[in-house]
C-alpha cells in the first residue's frame, strides 16, 4: 500500500470546502486510501481506524450505494469517469448530500490501475436552491394575483424579453383583437404586423426613443387590425424594467387598451397595467486558493465553468487581475484591498459584481477567509463566491412591479377604485376624486350606495349580487352618480370581483368613466351629419353616394338636374343603370368608375372630359371624380361620385382657341397659326416628299387707299381682297393674314410651274378689284415673293427669303411674283394702269 498524503495547500482547500479525496487501487491487492477531509466529512473519529471500501459504502443510502457500485464498476472496467450527487448518513447519524467524482488512471499498457476522486459537501447548494425556489413561488403567487387584477380591469398585457426577442401576450391582449389564446404566437411581429401602415413609423419612433433612454416611458395611440378585418384604436404603453450595464434594454413590460370608443366620441380612456415575471438564475459556489501576497494558486471547476476559462489562464496571476473582476478598475482594486486585509488575518465579506462567460455580469456574495497554520501565521486565503444574481434581480423586479402597480393605479386617467364587499371605498385614485367632486378622505368615509342615483341603485346592487353568486366575472352598466358639487353625471361603470387564494370574494375593482363629453360629441356628430346633408344639396357639383353593392344611397339636387331625373327614379338603383360615361373622343363606354373603386379600394382615374349619356339620347360633357368612402376605422363602406357640367366652359375654350389662331378682321388664320403650319410642312420636307413653297403677298398702293379713303374703307378692302384670293386657292393651301396688308400662302405638293400659275391668278384677282371713293378710282395690286420650303433651312430663313423676294417684286415694278431674284410672272397690270392714270393726270 502506497504512502499517500496531501500538500498543505490541498489540505487547506479540503478543510475550507468541506471536501475529501480518495484513491482506490484496482490490482490484485485491492486497497483504498481516504484523505483526512473524507474522515471529517463522514464525521469519523480521528483516533479510530477508518473502514475499507465496503464499510464506507454502508454510509450511503441504498439508492446511492447502487449508483456508486455501478459507477465504480464502469470506472474499473472501462475507465469511465463519473460525477454523482448522492445522500449519505454520517457516523454521527446526520444526513448529508455530497458530490462524488471519480477518474480512472491507466498504466503504460492502458489497463486501469487505480480510480481516484473527491467527495464534496453540497448541502449548502441544496439549501440555496430551496431558498430560491421559495422566492420563485412567492413571486409566482404575487404575479397570479396581479394577473387576476389586471385581467379583471379589461387591460391587455405584454412582456418583451429583449434577449430572446420573445413577447408574452396576455389572454386579454389577444381577446381585445378578437383572437383566442392559441391564435397568437410569441413574436414581436404578432403586434407589429397588425399596426395600421399610416401609424407604424410613429409607433416605432416612440418605442425606439424610449428604448434608447430618450423618454421616461413609451406611449402611443395607434390603430390595430382585428380578427374581423377592422381597425380599432389602441393605447399602447410600456416601460423598460431592466437594462444591461451599457444601457441596452433587457425587459420591457406594457399594457394594451382599446380606446376606439374614446376616439370616436373624443373621450379620454386610459387603462394602464403591468405584468410581473421574475427570472431566476441557478445559484453556484466558486472557490479559489490565494497566497498571502495575492497570487491565485488553485481554483475549482465550478469557478472555471462559470467564466468558461482554463486553469492555466488564471493560475499564477494576481487574484484581482483575473477575468472575474475585470468589469471595471474599482472592482479590481477593492478585491486587491480585500486580499491585503485577509492576509492580516481578517475575514472579509461583501457583495460584488463579477464577469462570467460571454462577459455577462453576475452578483455574488464574496468572502476571503484566512487559513492559519499551527503557529498562527496565515498560510493562504480561501476565496469563496456564492451567486445571488437571481435573488437580487427578483427583489428588484418585485419592487419595480409594486411601484408600477401603484403608479398605474394612481396615474390612470380613468376613475379607478378598490371597493369593499360592503360597498365602502377602500382605495380611490385622483381621477375618480376629480370626477365625483370629493376628496379621497371623504370618499373613503362613504359607500358607493351613498352617491348612486336612487333610480339606478337597485340595478347596480343586482349586478353586484350576480358577481358574489358566481354568475358573472364582471359587469358593465351606465349609471348616474351624485357629485359633491350637486351635479349628476352619467357614467360607464365596469366592475370585476377579486378573489383571494382560496377563491373567496375579497373586493371589487371598479373603473368609472364620465360619459358627459361622449353624449355631447354624439349630439354634435348628429348635427354635423345633418349640416353635411344640407351642404351637399346646395353645392354646384353633382354628388352621388353608393354602398358596397354599388346601389345609390344619396343624390343631391345638382346631380338630379344634370341627369334630368327625380329622386325616386335614382335612389336604390345600381349606379351603372343611372350613370353612363363615354370618353369625349371615343364611342366606347368607360368602365364604371364606381365598380373600379369598389374593386380596387382606390380613387378612379377620370382625368379629362367624359360625355354623360342621358336617357333622351343626348350627351353632356362633364368632368368627374370617383373616390372610396371609408369609416373611421379605414374600412371601405362605399363610394362617392362627383361630376360637373362643363358645356359652357368647353364652348368658351373652343372660342378662345379659334380667336388665338385667326385674324378677327378677315377670318383668315393669323401669323401664329401660319408659323405652326410652316413647321409642319418643314417636317414633311425632311422626308424628301413633294415640292412645297411659301408665298409672301404684299398689297400695292393699299396705304394710299387707307390714308385717303379712311380705315373703314380700308378694312372692307382687306376683307374683300382676302375672300377673292382665298376663292382662287386649293382646299389644302394655307392662306393667312400676317399683319397689315401682308399675307402668307403655303402651297403643299405643288410644282413650280403651278406655283407660277397660282401667283398669276392671285395678281389678276387683286388687280381687277375696283376701289372707288368720292368719285375717284384707286389702283390696287399685289407683289409676291416666292421661296421654296427647304428642310435644311429654318422657318425664319424661309420667311426671310420670301420677304426678300417680295421686296424684289416691288422693285421690279410691282404686281409680279419673284423667286430667287427671277420673275415668275409678266409685268403686272396694276403698274401699267398706274402709268396710264399718271399720264392722263399730266395731260
Amino acid at each position: 500500500m502506497e504512502d499517500l498524503s496531501l500538500s498543505p495547500a490541498l489540505a487547506s482547500l479540503e478543510q475550507a470546502t468541506q471536501s475529501g479525496t480518495w484513491v482506490l487501487h484496482v490490482g490484485e491487492a485491492r486497497w483504498v486510501w481516504w484523505s483526512p477531509g473524507t474522515r471529517r466529512l463522514l464525521e469519523w473519529p480521528a483516533d479510530t481506524g477508518f473502514p475499507g471500501l465496503d464499510g464506507v459504502m454502508r454510509f450511503y443510502t441504498p439508492d446511492a450505494q447502487v449508483r456508486l457500485q455501478q459507477a465504480l464498476q464502469a470506472a474499473r472496467r472501462a475507465g469511465q469517469p463519473f460525477d454523482l450527487e448522492v445522500q449519505l448518513i454520517t457516523h454521527l447519524g446526520r444526513p448529508l448530500f455530497v458530490r462524488v467524482t471519480g477518474q480512472a488512471e491507466r498504466d503504460e499498457q492502458g489497463a486501469v490501475v487505480r480510480v481516484a476522486g473527491t467527495i464534496q459537501n453540497t448541502d449548502r447548494s441544496r439549501r440555496a436552491e430551496a431558498n430560491a425556489q421559495a422566492l420563485r413561488e412567492r413571486l409566482a403567487e404575487f404575479e397570479e394575483r396581479w394577473r387576476m387584477a389586471t385581467e379583471g380591469s379589461g387591460l391587455g398585457v405584454w412582456d418583451w424579453d429583449a434577449q430572446s426577442n420573445t413577447v408574452y401576450y396576455s389572454p386579454q391582449w389577444k381577446r381585445l383583437l378578437g383572437y383566442d389564446d392559441a391564435q397568437i404566437g410569441d413574436g414581436p411581429e404578432e403586434s407589429i404586423s397588425r399596426i395600421h401602415p399610416d401609424d407604424l413609423d410613429q409607433v416605432m419612433a416612440d418605442l425606439n426613443a424610449h428604448l434608447d433612454g430618450g423618454t421616461a416611458r413609451y406611449q402611443n395611440e395607434h390603430r390595430m387590425m382585428c380578427q374581423d378585418g377592422q381597425y380599432r384604436w389602441m393605447l399602447d404603453r410600456g416601460e423598460v424594467m431592466s437594462r444591461t450595464v451599457d444601457g441596452k434594454p433587457l425587459r420591457v413590460v406594457g399594457s394594451f387598451a382599446d380606446i376606439s370608443r374614446r376616439k370616436f366620441v373624443e373621450d379620454v380612456a386610459h387603462q394602464v397595467s403591468s405584468r410581473l415575471k421574475a427570472i431566476f438564475n441557478s445559484t453556484y459556489q466558486y472557490v479559489g486558493i490565494v497566497s498571502p501576497d495575492g497570487v491565485l494558486m488553485e481554483v475549482n471547476d465550478t469557478a472555471l465553468r462559470f467564466a468558461d476559462l482554463k486553469a492555466d489562464a488564471v493560475i499564477g496571476k494576481p487574484f484581482w487581475a483575473c477575468h472575474w473582476f475585470q468589469l471595471d478598475d474599482a472592482i479590481a482594486q477593492r478585491v486587491r484591498a480585500a486580499v491585503g486585509r485577509a492576509a492580516q488575518g481578517e475575514l472579509v465579506k461583501y457583495q460584488t459584481e463579477v464577469r462570467g462567460a460571454e462577459s455577462l455580469t453576475h452578483i455574488i456574495d464574496f468572502s476571503l477567509k484566512p487559513v492559519f497554520d499551527e503557529r498562527g501565521d496565515v498560510t493562504c486565503l480561501v476565496a469563496e463566491g456564492h451567486d445571488i444574481t437571481a435573488t437580487v434581480f427578483a427583489q428588484r423586479a418585485l419592487d419595480a412591479n409594486l411601484r408600477l402597480f401603484q403608479a398605474a393605479f394612481d396615474e390612470s386617467p380613468i376613475g379607478t377604485a378598490i371597493v369593499g364587499l360592503d360597498g365602502r371605498w377602500i382605495e380611490v385614485n385622483a381621477a375618480l376624486c376629480e370626477m365625483l367632486g370629493f376628496s379621497a378622505e371623504a370618499l373613503k368615509r362613504m359607500t358607493f350606495q351613498d352617491i348612486t342615483h336612487p333610480d339606478d341603485l337597485d340595478i347596480d346592487i343586482a349586478h353586484v349580487q350576480r358577481l358574489l353568486d358566481g354568475e358573472a366575472a364582471h359587469y358593465r352598466m351606465e349609471k348616474r352618480y351624485l357629485c359633491g358639487d350637486a351635479r349628476v353625471i352619467q357614467c360607464q361603470l365596469d366592475v370585476s370581483l377579486v378573489r383571494d387564494e382560496h377563491h373567496r370574494p375579497k373586493c371589487f375593482l371598479s373603473k368609472i368613466q364620465d360619459l358627459t363629453e361622449q353624449r355631447r360629441a354624439e349630439q354634435a356628430l348628429e348635427e354635423e351629419k345633418e349640416l353635411a346633408q344640407v351642404t351637399l344639396s346646395s353645392i354646384a357639383d353633382g354628388v352621388i353616394r353608393t354602398d358596397l353593392q354599388g346601389l345609390i344611397t344619396f343624390v343631391n339636387d345638382t346631380a338630379l338636374r344634370l341627369l334630368r331625373m327625380i329622386e325616386t327614379e335614382v335612389m336604390g338603383q345600381p349606379f351603372d343603370a343611372v350613370v353612363r360615361l363615354l370618353p369625349e373622343h371615343s364611342g366606347r363606354w368607360r368602365e364604371s368608375p364606381v365598380a373600379r373603386v369598389l374593386r380596387d379600394g382606390a380613387a378612379a382615374d377620370l382625368s379629362g372630359v367624359s360625355l354623360l349619356a342621358l336617357r333622351d339620347h343626348t350627351e353632356v360633357p362633364v368632368e368627374s371624380a370617383c373616390t372610396p368612402l371609408r369609416d373611421l376605422n379605414g374600412q371601405l363602406i362605399g363610394s362617392v361620385f362627383v361630376c360637373r357640367d362643363v358645356s359652357a366652359m368647353q364652348h368658351l375654350a373652343q372660342q378662345l382657341a379659334y380667336q388665338a389662331a385667326h385674324d378677327p378682321l378677315t377670318g383668315l388664320p393669323n401669323r401664329r397659326a401660319f408659323e405652326a403650319e410652316m413647321d409642319a410642312v418643314r417636317l414633311i420636307g425632311q422626308n424628301g416628299k413633294g415640292e412645297h413653297y411659301m408665298l409672301m403677298l404684299d398689297l400695292d398702293y393699299f396705304k394710299r387707299i387707307n390714308d385717303q379713303c379712311g380705315h373703314q374703307l380700308g378694312d372692307r378692302v382687306l376683307r374683300d381682297i382676302s375672300a377673292r384670293m382665298r376663292a382662287r386657292l386649293r382646299q389644302t393651301d394655307v392662306f393667312a393674314r400676317l399683319g397689315g396688308d401682308e399675307f402668307g400662302l403655303i402651297l403643299r405638293n405643288c410644282p413650280l410651274a403651278q406655283v407660277a400659275r397660282i401667283a398669276e391668278g392671285l395678281i389678276r384677282s387683286v388687280s381687277t378689284y375696283v376701289v372707288s371713293f368720292a368719285g375717284q378710282t384707286y389702283p390696287l395690286g399685289v407683289s409676291i415673293g416666292v421661296a421654296a420650303i427647304d428642310a435644311t433651312q429654318s422657318a425664319t430663313q424661309v420667311f426671310s427669303r420670301a420677304d426678300q423676294a417680295c421686296y424684289s417684286a416691288k422693285a421690279c415694278g410691282r404686281g409680279v411674283a419673284v423667286m430667287d431674284g427671277q420673275p415668275l410672272t409678266a409685268e403686272g397690270p396694276v403698274a401699267e394702269a398706274e402709268r396710264r392714270v399718271s399720264a392722263a393726270s399730266q395731260g
